[in-house]
């Protein structure tokens, strides 16, 4: 200690960051440095790998054997109003 009760230092004179704020520090870096690897990782794999090649269907074959939906069949006004009421079409 010297005379004003304060550690020698040997930095100089650089403030000390609190524990929580170090704390802080040192885990956002290393989330940041592990986001990074693990991004770079994912880059590496997935650029490897191809996507498999479409399956060619015939146009008559599309949708054989399929339920299909049709919507928007009766958007717009396609059935006929009476007195702002909706008639069966």
């Amino acid at each position: 200690m010297n005379g004003t009760d304060q550690p020698n230092d040997s930095l100089g004179d650089t403030p000390k960051l609190p524990v929580w704020r170090r704390a802080l520090l040192i885990g956002g870096t290393s989330a940041a440095a592990a986001g990074i690897a693990g991004l770079a990782s994912g880059i590496g794999v997935g650029a490897r790998e191809v996507p498999p090649a479409p399956r060619s269907v015939a146009a008559r074959q599309r949708f054989l054997n399929k339920v299909v939906m049709i919507t928007g069949a009766t958007s717009g006004d396609s059935c006929q109003r009476r007195n702002g009421a909706l008639l069966p079409c």
